[in-house]
């Protein structure tokens, strides 16, 4: 929903689990499924601008915004990208990431559909 309210010209879609499990017939019936079900459960093609006026999305925007800005400086404060490459300083930082969200979605703090709830089984 955020590339189509970001105005992607391009969105592709992979399945929900494909970092969790191996392929299933369910998460790929999603895969394919999920943009049509946005379309007609939104009604997001029937509007010029779908985030005019929400003060809620602006808000998220620019914290993703000013949150990318003080990790990029973090990054030049580092030497740069090459120099945290070189470190594994950025490398460190995605693989902390990742641990902490797979912890969140055991332990049942994030939910993902179809993984560790809603299972169908």
């Amino acid at each position: 929903m955020s590339g189509i309210l970001g105005g992607c010209n391009f969105i592709k879609s992979i399945p929900y689990d494909i970092k969790f499990k191996d392929r299933n017939e369910f998460s790929e019936r999603i895969k394919y499924n999920q943009l049509l079900i946005l379309k007609n459960e939104t009604s997001i093609d029937k509007v010029n601008n779908a985030i005019s006026g929400s003060y809620y999305l602006t808000y998220l925007i620019e914290n993703l915004a000013q949150k990318s800005l003080d990790f990029f400086k973090k990054i030049t404060s580092n030497g740069g990208y090459t120099e945290s490459l070189k470190n594994d300083g950025l490398f460190n930082e995605i693989l902390l990431n990742s641990k902490k969200e797979k912890e969140q979605y055991s332990t049942g703090k994030k939910i993902l559909v179809g993984f560790n709830k809603y299972l169908d089984e």
